[in-house]
């Protein structure tokens, strides 16, 4: 991936030391490459990239959100590279949370950010939900019939 550290170091304006890659632990239904990138000033980001035309379909789709939702809610924005794959940079939250224990606190800070959540408007050039229902109808059904991957 030392095509993806070059136009991290040019994205960001520092130089990318090191690029962990994340092997996630159910890697769920798409191939995108995620990684944790150590920057030369001492500060880390979470990078995706497309894996392939689909993950990169997901990727730029995902991007337009960052750029258009700035919420409470949302990680850092750090970029975002359009090229080939596109590559997203946001904040590493790696070492900000872990729920379990559930205390009252916590609970209450989940149902906050939900409720933030529930309140934000979406940028009209995301299209519409129920475009988005149509086009994902079924795959619930998908993933309950094979669910191992």
């Amino acid at each position: 991936m030392a095509d993806v550290e070059g136009r991290l170091s040019a994205l960001l304006g520092v130089e990318v030391v090191s690029l962990r890659r994340i092997e996630l632990q159910s890697r769920g239904y798409t191939a995108a490459f995620h990684a944790i990138a150590e920057l030369d000033d001492g500060g880390t980001v979470f990078v995706k990239a497309g894996a392939d035309e689909v993950t990169s379909g997901f990727l730029r789709n995902e991007t337009k959100v960052y750029g258009a939702v700035p919420a409470p809610f949302m990680p850092v924005f750090h970029g975002a590279d359009e090229g080939d794959p596109p590559i997203l940079v946001l904040e590493d939250l790696s070492a900000s949370f872990s729920a379990p224990p559930w205390t009252d606190a916590k609970i209450d800070a989940v149902l906050a950010l939900v409720e933030q959540l529930r309140s934000t408007v979406p940028p009209p050039r995301l299209g519409s939900a129920e475009r988005f229902r149509a086009d994902w109808a079924g795959n619930w059904e998908k993933v309950a019939a094979d669910p191992e991957p």
